[in-house]
């Protein structure tokens, strides 16, 4: 549970976390980033039991998995939610369902390799459910026009990225700070 620990310092850095949920279906490991974690950044943060307590309690959600399948009913994210989906970056692996996709503002690292590597984009195109232009930018276009990032107070944002942890926690901190204001 390496990758999702990047994320931590930039959503602090945009945000005031009072306590942070982390899940992992290996209990060991979770219970040990939950501890290292909250010592390391002097905030709560708690082993959820499933999936679904992470779900239900929080705004911001980041995944950073090698799932060959959807973690979740994209129907189950809140509205106003934004989803960090950094892991699962091959064709036939996913996060996220067609549905989050469909009902998200979508900004990638990449539109290329998004069109050609990940699964949680390649699937929904696939499917019919969206289109390649669905996809609002890319990272370097976010940073350099924020006004893409326009959304309404119940839009829902996601990030795919299969790149490097330092770049999606820049990212990160970039869309929450956005989505903050």
């Amino acid at each position: 549970m390496q990758r999702p620990e990047a994320h931590i310092p930039a959503l602090m850095h945009v945000r005031e976390l009072t306590r942070i949920l982390v899940y992992s279906r290996n209990t060991k490991k979770l219970a040990e980033f939950a501890s290292n974690a909250s010592k390391k950044y002097h905030v709560t943060v708690i082993a959820a039991k499933s999936s679904l307590q992470v779900l239900e309690s929080s705004d911001v959600l980041v995944l950073a998995t090698s799932s060959s399948l959807p973690l979740f009913d994209g129907r189950l994210v809140k509205p106003g939610n934004h989803v960090n989906a950094v892991g699962a970056a091959l064709p036939t692996t996913r996060e996220v369902d067609s549905y989050l996709v469909q009902h998200s503002i979508l900004f990638v690292d990449s539109r290329d390799q998004a069109r050609s590597t990940y699964g949680d984009i390649l699937i929904p195109i696939k499917e019919g459910v969206i289109e390649a232009s669905h996809i609002r930018g890319e990272l370097g276009d976010l940073l350099i026009r924020p006004r893409l990032f326009s959304r309404r107070k119940d839009d829902i944002s996601l990030f795919k990225s299969g790149g490097v942890a330092a770049l999606d926690a820049v990212f990160a901190e970039h869309l929450a700070k956005l989505s903050k204001n």
